[in-house]
Parts: C-alpha cells; sequence; structure tokens
C-alpha cells in the first residue's frame, strides 16, 4: 500500500483507490485487395501483398482492435494501490 497526499487525482482522505494504468488502445484493418489502416498504439512494421486477396473476395474488411480497458482498471494516470493521507512532519 503506498501512501499518497490529499488532492490531485487521490481519492479521499483513508479511502484506498485501486491500481490503474493509462488506457493502451490501436486499431488495425484491412481488406481482401491489402489495403491497410492503423491508428492509436498499433503500429504495422511492415506490409505485404498476398496471404490475403482471394479471387472474388470482393471489398470484404476485416480488422483487429486493442483496447487494455477491456482488462484492466484503467484511469487519467499511472498508480499502484494507494491511501490519501495527510502529511505530518514535526521539527524537534
Amino acid at each position: 500500500m503506498f501512501l499518497r497526499g490529499t488532492g490531485g487525482n487521490a481519492a479521499a482522505l483513508g479511502v484506498q483507490q485501486g491500481d490503474a494504468i493509462r488506457n493502451i488502445w490501436g486499431h488495425l484493418s484491412f481488406n481482401a485487395d491489402t489495403a491497410f489502416a492503423n491508428y492509436g498504439a498499433l503500429l504495422l512494421h511492415s506490409m505485404w501483398t498476398s496471404g490475403f486477396s482471394r479471387p472474388g473476395a470482393g471489398n470484404m474488411t476485416t480488422g483487429i482492435t486493442f483496447d487494455a480497458s477491456r482488462m484492466v482498471p484503467t484511469a487519467n494516470e499511472n498508480r499502484p494501490v494507494n491511501m490519501a493521507v495527510r502529511y505530518l512532519i514535526r521539527a524537534l
């Protein structure tokens, strides 16, 4: 459990806040004529011109989407499990 000062994105004082990551997403689509489109976190490093085209396939389009928020908690920050506290510094 990490202790976190109050304010900002912290939960209310004394409330435990769960862990989270920032969302990672992307989409890759391609059709029977081997035209590719990608955006987000997915980057196509190389293209090839065979393997997807079929005779008579027409304009069939398919794609792959990746979205981390479907499997893990996401937030506008990366954070471990934490609890908001007030720090007291005592000088002698």
